[in-house]
C-alpha cells in the first residue's frame, strides 16, 4: 500500500511540474537526488562493514556467548516457547546488545 502512495506522490509531482512549466527543475532535482542516494549508499556500506566486522570479532572472541548467557533469563521470560539452545536466542541477544 505504501508503494502506491509513494508512486502517486511522484506522479503528482511530475504532473504538477509539467503543468507549471518546471520540467527542467523536476529533472534536475531527480538527478541530484539520485546522486545523493548513491553517495548515501556508499557511506552506509562502509559503516555496515565496520559494525559487521566488530560483531564478528565479538562473536569469535566469545563475548557474544558470555553476554547471551547473561541475557538468558530475560530471553526466557520474553520468549517462553523458544528452546534453550535455539540459534534465534543468539540473534535476539546480539540485537539487544547492539541496541544498548
Amino acid at each position: 500500500m505504501l508503494n502506491y502512495i509513494w508512486a502517486a506522490m511522484i506522479i503528482v509531482g511530475i504532473l504538477f511540474g509539467a503543468v507549471n512549466g518546471n520540467m527542467k527543475e523536476v529533472t534536475e532535482a531527480a538527478l541530484d537526488s539520485a546522486g545523493e542516494a548513491v553517495s548515501l549508499c556508499i557511506a552506509m556500506a562502509g559503516i555496515m562493514a565496520l559494525w559487521v566486522g566488530l560483531m564478528e570479532i565479538a562473536e569469535s572472541s566469545g563475548l557474544i556467548l558470555r553476554l547471551t548467557n547473561g541475557l538468558s533469563p530475560f530471553i526466557s521470560f520474553m520468549f517462553p516457547s523458544l528452546p534453550k539452545k535455539h540459534k534465534a536466542r543468539d540473534y535476539i541477544s546480539m540485537n539487544i546488545i547492539a541496541n544498548e
